[in-house]
C-alpha cells in the first residue's frame, strides 16, 4: 500500500504515524503538491493520498496524476475545515477533519485496495477467454477481469482455486451456485454468461459492469441526484422483491453488490445461492437505506430513505413507496416541460377565469340539488415515458451469428404512447406550416393527416381510461393503428428518427446476442406475449398494456417492452418478397398476438408504408445524448 502525505502541521503527523502503525505500507512525506508529486515515480501505485492543512499548490495537476479507477483508492484528508472554505476540493476527493488517531486508522483502512489473486496467471489463455488482471478473491476463488475473444468483449472471470479442484465437495458445492446464479434472470441483475472446464480450470463468466462500487460514491463524499437516487432504490427494491416473491435464495444484500455506471444507472451482483436461504428483508432494507442515506443531500427522497427498515419493513412496501414517488416525479418534470414549451399549457388568465366558471358551475350544482358523485375507478394519468437510454458502440451478434458494427445511439427506455402521439397531434394540428416540416421527403400528397383510424374513438377511450375494440385501454398504452409516415413524423417532431431494424435489434439483443431481452429461453409471463395481458393484470388488460406493466421485458440496459405488447416499425427498406420493385418498411418485435418463443431475431416484411394494425407501434433513436 502506497500513502502519500503532504504534511502541514505536526500534530497530524503524529496522529498519523500512530494510525499506520501495523498497517504494511509505504509512506512518502512532502511539504507541498509539487514536491509530492515529483517524489514517486509512478504515481498509479498511489492509494491513499493524504493532505493536511492549506493547499498551496494547483491541485489540477494532482485531480489528472492521480486518478481513480477500479483499485485504487485516492482521498484527500483536511486537518481543518477552513481550508475547504478557501480552496477548491478536487471531484472525486472527501474533506475530513480528523485529529484522533483510530478514526485516522479507520479512513486509511477504507482505502486499502482488495486482496488480488496471483498475478501468475494475467495475460494467459483459457479456452476463449484471456485473463486480463485479477479483481478480487474469496475463500474458494479467483476473480478476473477477462477479455472473450470469439465475441470481442470483456466479463467477469471467476475460477475455483486450483487447491479446491481434488475437494468433491467444494467442486460440487461450486458447480451448483454457478447453476443456481444460471437460473437468476432479472434485467438488472448481472447475468451469467457461461459456465467451462477448460485444462483442468473449472470457472464461469458474467457481465463486467463498467462501474464504480456503491461504497466508493459514499466514501469519496459524494451525492446523487433525486432523479438518479429514486432510481437506486427502485431498481434495489424491484429487484429483491423479485427475489423474494420468487422464492429465489441469496446471499443478504451488500453495498459493495450495487454498481453504477457512468450514466448512473445500478447494476446488482447474482446473490443467488445453492440452497441458499431467504434473509431477513427488513435488515436488508435497514443496511441499504444505512448506507445510501448519505448519498441523498435533501428533498424527500431523503425521507423516504429514513422509512426504509423502520416503515417499511419489506421489499415490496419499499417498491410500492419508491414507485408512487417515482411517479409523481415524472409527472412533475413533465409539467415543467409543456409550461416551458407552452405546448398545451393554457395562459394563466384563462387558467383562472376556467376555475372560477367551474366553482361558480359546482355551487349552483349544488343549491339545486344535481351534483352527482363519480361512479367507478378514477382514469389512469398520463405518465412521463420520455427518457432515452444509451447503446453503446461497438460490435454486436446479429442474426444469425453475423458480427456486425455500429456507432452509438440513445433509444426510448419504452416505446411510444398513446399520450405521447396526442400530444404531438395536438402541436402539428395547431401549428401552422408544421404537417409538412415532418413529413418525409417521399410522403405521397395523398397523406394530409397523421390521425390514425378510429383516432377519436381510440384516444377518448384512452383518456377514461374505457374501452377499444373490446379491450381495456389508458394514455400509458402504447399508441397503434399508425403507419409508417405517422412513425416518421412522430420521429421527426421530437427531433429524433425511427431506429434500424440494426439498431433495434443491438439494443433488444444486448452485446452478447441473446435470443430474447433477458436471455436464450423463452419465458412468457416476462412479456405481454400470446394475449396474456388480462391474466397478469389485476385492472383487466387483455391486449395492450401500460408500457411500464411488465418491467421484466427489459434488456440488460434496461430497454422495456421489446419482447412483447406491440411490434414496432424500423426505418429500414427492403423488397417486397411479391413486388420487387416495390420498396417497404421492416418491423420488428413481438406484439400482444405473437406466440411466446417469437424470438428477437425474426423479422417481418409489411405490406406497404400505409399498413396499420392494432398490435403495431413504435420507438425512437437519436444519435445524440438528450438534450443537447
Amino acid at each position: 500500500m502506497v500513502i502519500l502525505h503532504i504534511e502541514s502541521r505536526p500534530s497530524l503527523c503524529e496522529a498519523l504515524q500512530q494510525a499506520l502503525h501495523g498497517i504494511d505500507a509505504d509512506l512518502y512525506q512532502s511539504p507541498g503538491v509539487s514536491e509530492a508529486l515529483a517524489s514517486l515515480e509512478d504515481l498509479q501505485q498511489l492509494d491513499v493520498l493524504l493532505v493536511g492543512g492549506e493547499f498551496i499548490d494547483s491541485m489540477d495537476t494532482l485531480r489528472v496524476a492521480a486518478p481513480l479507477d477500479s483499485h485504487q483508492r485516492v482521498a484527500v484528508l483536511l486537518a481543518n475545515q477552513g481550508a475547504v472554505k478557501t480552496t477548491p476540493i478536487p471531484s472525486g476527493c472527501v474533506p475530513l477533519a480528523l485529529d484522533q488517531p483510530e478514526q485516522l486508522r479507520q479512513f486509511i483502512e477504507a482505502g486499502l485496495p482488495p486482496d488480488l489473486p496471483n498475478s501468475s496467471l494475467v495475460n494467459t489463455q483459457l479456452g476463449d477467454y484471456t485473463l486480463i488482471e485479477g479483481i478480487g478473491l474469496t475463500d474458494t476463488t479467483e476473480i478476473y477481469r477477462a477479455h472473450q475473444r470469439s465475441v470481442d468483449r470483456e466479463v467477469r472471470l471467476e475460477m475455483l482455486k486450483p487447491e479446491y479442484l481434488a475437494d468433491q465437495d467444494v467442486v460440487r458445492e461450486f458447480r451448483a451456485t454457478v447453476r443456481a446464479k444460471a437460473a437468476l434472470v432479472h434485467p438488472h441483475v448481472v447475468p451469467v454468461y457461461e459456465a467451462m472446464e477448460t485444462d483442468g480450470a473449472l470457472y464461469y463468466t458474467t457481465e463486467h459492469v463498467q462501474g464504480m462500487p456503491l461504497p466508493y460514491f459514499v466514501e469519496t463524499g459524494q451525492t446523487l441526484s433525486e432523479k438518479n437516487l429514486v432510481q437506486l432504490v427502485l431498481t434495489v427494491a424491484e429487484t429483491m422483491s423479485y427475489l423474494h416473491r420468487a422464492g429465489v435464495g441469496h446471499r443478504p444484500l451488500q453495498a459493495g453488490d450495487i454498481f453504477l455506471d457512468q450514466s448512473r444507472q445500478p447494476h446488482i451482483n447474482n446473490l443467488a445461492e445453492a440452497d441458499g436461504e431467504m434473509p431477513d428483508q427488513t435488515a436488508e432494507i435497514g443496511s441499504f437505506a444505512a448506507t445510501v442515506r448519505p448519498l441523498a443531500s435533501r428533498g424527500r427522497v431523503l425521507s423516504l430513505i429514513q422509512r426504509m427498515g423502520s416503515e417499511l419493513k419489506t421489499w415490496d412496501e419499499v417498491l410500492d413507496r419508491t414507485s408512487s414517488y417515482q411517479d409523481e416525479l415524472r409527472n412533475f418534470s413533465a409539467y415543467q416541460r409543456t409550461e416551458t414549451e407552452g405546448l398545451v399549457v393554457a395562459p394563466l388568465e384563462r387558467r383562472r377565469r376556467r376555475r372560477r366558471f367551474i366553482i361558480a358551475g359546482l355551487i349552483a350544482a349544488l343549491a339545486v340539488g344535481i351534483i352527482l358523485l363519480p361512479r367507478g375507478p378514477r382514469a389512469p394519468q398520463a405518465k412521463d415515458f420520455s427518457q432515452m437510454l444509451r447503446v453503446r458502440p461497438g460490435d454486436f451478434i446479429y442474426q444469425d451469428g453475423e458480427t456486425l458494427n455500429l456507432s452509438g445511439f440513445w433509444i426510448s427506455e419504452y416505446e411510444v404512447t398513446i399520450a405521447q402521439y396526442a400530444a404531438f397531434l395536438q402541436d402539428i394540428e395547431s401549428t401552422p406550416g408544421s404537417f409538412g416540416h415532418v413529413a418525409h421527403p417521399s410522403q405521397p400528397p395523398s397523406k394530409t393527416s397523421y390521425r390514425p383510424p378510429e383516432w377519436d374513438e381510440l384516444h377518448s377511450a384512452a383518456r377514461q381510461g374505457g374501452f377499444f375494440h373490446g379491450q381495456r385501454i389508458d394514455l400509458n398504452c402504447p399508441i397503434i393503428l399508425v403507419d409508417w409516415w405517422d412513425a416518421h413524423a412522430y420521429a421527426s417532431w421530437r427531433g429524433h428518427r425511427l431506429p434500424t431494424e440494426e439498431e433495434w435489434e443491438k439494443a433488444g439483443r444486448g452485446e452478447n446476442g441473446n435470443l430474447f431481452p433477458w436471455g436464450n429461453d423463452p419465458r412468457p409471463n416476462l412479456a405481454n406475449m400470446a394475449a396474456n395481458g388480462a391474466s397478469f393484470s389485476p385492472e383487466g388488460y387483455g391486449y395492450w398494456t401500460p408500457v411500464d406493466f411488465f418491467f421484466r421485458d427489459a434488456t440488460p440496459a434496461g430497454i422495456k417492452g421489446m419482447a412483447g405488447n406491440v411490434e414496432e416499425w424500423t426505418e429500414s427498406l427492403v423488397q417486397h418478397p411479391d413486388y420487387p420493385d416495390r420498396q417497404v418498411p421492416i418491423v420488428r418485435g413481438g406484439s400482444f398476438a405473437t406466440p411466446p418463443d417469437h424470438e428477437l431475431t425474426r423479422r417481418r416484411i409489411s405490406e406497404s408504408f400505409e399498413e396499420t394494425s392494432i398490435a403495431r407501434g413504435f420507438r425512437t433513436v437519436s444519435d445524440s445524448a438528450p438534450g443537447e
